[in-house]
């Protein structure tokens, strides 16, 4: 049952974008000025009204919940039929990422069972 209100909702909101889309033709303009790749990450810089929302609807997520570096959810949507969910992380640009906080975590606790072995 979960899976066909899963579908119903992901085919209502792929209605709803695209009619929105074609109210308004701006919202479908995307435009890249740079891509590039350093240090094993991928930076586009593209200007889009959807981007624009998208980045101010994140601010209003991290600002929601208080979030000092960021927060985690999981989409369900069309994608999860085909069987593997999307996890997505929303960080502040100066924040810490699930990644870097894990490892700063990891050489915290390699540092303490290193002092703890010593006594």
């Amino acid at each position: 049952m979960l899976h066909l209100l899963d579908r119903l909702a992901d085919s209502w909101l792929y209605w709803r974008r695209r009619r929105c889309i074609q109210t308004d033709p701006e919202l479908a303009r995307f435009n890249v000025h740079a891509i590039t790749v350093k240090n094993h990450a991928l930076t586009i810089s593209a200007e889009t009204p959807l981007l624009a929302m998208l980045g101010q609807e994140a601010g209003k997520l991290l600002d929601l919940y208080d979030a000092k570096n960021y927060v985690q959810f999981d989409m369900i949507s069309w994608i999860a039929a085909r069987g593997r969910p999307v996890r997505v992380t929303v960080q502040w640009a100066n924040g810490e990422s699930p990644a870097v906080k894990a490892a700063r975590l990891e050489v915290e606790l390699d540092r303490i069972r290193t002092k703890t072995d010593e006594s």
